[in-house]
């Protein structure tokens, strides 16, 4: 089979199993605006930090089970495939419970240690009673994508996401309650996901708990423990410095650049949901494997900084249209987190040798020395620079991880990936994206002439991608024949 087949297939499956992730940020964009209004930035600060408490769960009770699962799936003979994901559903099921009621007996204690404030008690509560049917929805979507039913997936998706927002309108909108009728639309859409999920697989699915699977199950997943400990740390643990040297206030400002940026999440998403099962079945064929991952790590690059530059440019007017003016000092660290979720992303790319190796220590390994680094700044750059130094901190974090996974990849499988275009591609886009900023600068009142000089900058950067040879007619074509139909030749 061609590369240019392979690269048909991933953007398939991209589109395909990426549609719910898509979906879900194309929702939380919808949502974004009217909470902003709806909201005050203290609400804005308290729902985030209760959700960063959310996540961490969901990162630490899944075990790193979801990967263990499709390293071992394609491996498996049928019967086996069964006991497996079955194995890892209840697990999670019952594991999850019984942690969650343990925190939740002590809920406010842990409210004061964490928040400086028990009045959260009842909404982080609220917040963590979704963590079982989230990981249980979230094993019956894994299920079907690594068995390729992409109908059902699609289906289960975009019920999950439909039902949120349906039920996010009712409580915030219709019926005003806040911070409480956020929390409230999540915890009941992951419950009837869960519950729609369950007929959807049934086939896949049997009441069964393997203790030949779950150790080895766990032995694969527990190493990435502390990596999703970690990521966490990364992604949410600036919320808590600023909370100490700052306000609510200003979690709620680091919130709404958070939700501008994770617009980007949208191709990112879908891209990492179709990577996985991808890269594992591609790389049976060790040497189309070698060549196909270089490229891709290529045009990712491309279209990923592409839309990131796209989407710091019009960063202050984004804010503007999605949230209001009071935000608008945040429109300058939108690059900065888009950067960060593109370098996140690329870990997968780059690191997919030690997955391949079933070597998941290293991506742990990564994941820590990214959060230490990012715990040191955090504690340096906060107090001075405050929201902007959680974002640059972010981002020498990701930048560290990124880097060392590189090389364990490397070191595992080896892949001549064409280092000198990526950078070129990357120093291009970031000059058109400080060209924006500047501008901006100059504009203290918003005028509409700002979105023609923007669009003539991003011109200028794809014209000089062109000049420089990063971009070629042929690559553009192969580009664009990602969408079309894939072909065996």
């Amino acid at each position: 089979m061609s590369i240019l087949y392979q690269f048909k297939k991933l953007s398939k499956d991209t589109f395909t199993y990426g549609i719910g992730s898509v979906l879900q940020k194309l929702i939380t964009i919808f949502l974004f605006p009217i909470y902003a209004r709806l909201l005050t930035p203290t609400d804005f600060g308290t729902q985030d930090l209760v959700l960063s408490v959310v996540s961490v769960l969901v990162m630490f009770l899944v075990l790193g089970m979801d990967s263990a699962v499709m390293q071992n799936y394609y491996e498996c003979e049928e019967i086996e495939r069964n006991k497996l994901v079955s194995t890892f559903l209840w697990f999670e099921f019952f594991f999850s419970i019984f942690i969650v009621a343990f925190i939740s007996i002590f809920a406010k204690p842990i409210c004061i240690f964490l928040f400086k404030d028990p009045n959260l008690t009842n909404y982080f509560r609220l917040g963590i009673a979704s963590v079982p049917f989230s990981l249980v929805a979230g094993a019956m979507l894994n299920t079907l994508r690594i068995t390729f039913q992409s109908k059902k997936f699609i289906i289960l998706s975009n019920f999950g996401i439909f039902s949120q927002v349906i039920l996010a309108i009712l409580l915030v909108v219709v019926f005003r309650l806040g911070v409480f009728g956020v929390l409230m639309a999540i915890l009941v859409s992951y419950f009837l996901q869960a519950f729609i999920g369950f007929f959807l697989t049934l086939n896949d699915f049997s009441f069964t708990l393997s203790f030949y699977w779950l150790p080895k199950l766990l032995k694969i997943g527990i190493p990435l423990i502390p990596a999703a400990l970690s990521f966490w740390v990364m992604s949410y643990s600036n919320r808590f410095f600023l909370l100490q040297n700052a306000s609510l206030e200003e979690v709620g400002l680091l919130s709404v650049v958070n939700r501008i940026s994770s617009i980007l999440l949208i191709f990112l998403s879908a891209f990492s949901s179709a990577w996985g099962p991808y890269a594992y079945n591609l790389a049976t064929d060790k040497e189309l494997a070698r060549v196909t991952f270089g490229k891709i790590l290529t045009f990712f690059t491309l279209f990923s900084m592409l839309a990131a530059v796209m989407l710091s440019v019009f960063s202050r007017e984004l804010i503007l249209v999605l949230a209001s003016s009071i935000y608008e000092n945040g429109a300058s660290l939108v690059i900065i987190y888009c950067v960060s979720s593109v370098l996140w992303s690329i870990i997968y790319i780059v690191g997919i040798g030690t997955g391949l190796a079933k070597k998941n220590y290293h991506y742990t390994i990564s994941v820590i020395l990214g959060a230490i680094i990012c715990i040191i700044f955090n504690y340096l750059l906060i107090p001075i620079y405050g929201v902007a130094g959680a974002a640059y901190s972010t981002l020498i974090g990701n930048l560290l991880a990124t880097i060392y996974m590189f090389f364990a990849g490397q070191y595992y499988f080896k892949v001549h990936y064409d280092l000198k275009k990526v950078g070129l591609i990357t120093l291009v886009l970031l000059g058109a994206a400080y060209a924006g900023l500047q501008i901006d600068k100059f504009y203290l009142v918003w005028n509409p002439e700002l979105v023609g000089l923007k669009v003539i900058i991003l011109l200028i950067a794809i014209l000089l991608l062109f000049v420089t040879k990063v971009i070629s007619k042929s690559q553009l074509t192969l580009g664009m024949s990602l969408f079309g139909k894939p072909s065996k030749i």
